[in-house]
């Protein structure tokens, strides 16, 4: 399912983020299941977009791409129709309820937190996984 060791490793910290911030919506909302639901729905789409960037830099950046303009374009297109897309999501997050939306756009940085914080642990010297070196 995950193509390499650092898409495994944020799909376990998204996991963990997830874990806790169910239970805080839990413990402090008042609409604590459009939270969750919304968190849910977020991290889904998050890690769809990180796992989408990854192969879309990925194929930007290899040799054979370099020959080929095209390629891209094309990949300049699909990450602008990403965005559009998200904010589609946002849009109907907001017009369904304010609590969908929070928890929506808190799962969709869930990838950028666990990002963050393993770069941060890497230059504290705690953690030792040489993912960004």
């Amino acid at each position: 399912m995950f193509k390499s060791e650092l898409e495994k490793f944020v799909a376990q910290r998204i996991a963990l983020f997830f874990l806790i911030g169910s239970v805080a919506g839990f413990l402090f909302s008042a609409s604590r299941w459009l939270v969750i639901l919304g968190l849910a729905v977020g991290a889904a789409v998050g890690f769809m977009r990180f796992a989408g960037y990854a192969w879309m830099f990925r194929n930007i950046t290899s040799a054979e791409t370099a020959r080929r303009s095209g390629a891209v374009i094309w990949n300049s297109l699909l990450y602008i129709v990403n965005q559009l897309v998200l904010l589609a999501l946002l849009y109907v997050a907001y017009r369904v309820d304010t609590s969908l939306l929070i928890g929506f756009a808190a799962g969709t940085l869930l990838p950028a937190l666990s990002l963050i914080l393993n770069c941060l642990t890497e230059l504290l010297g705690i953690t030792k996984n040489h993912f960004f070196m």
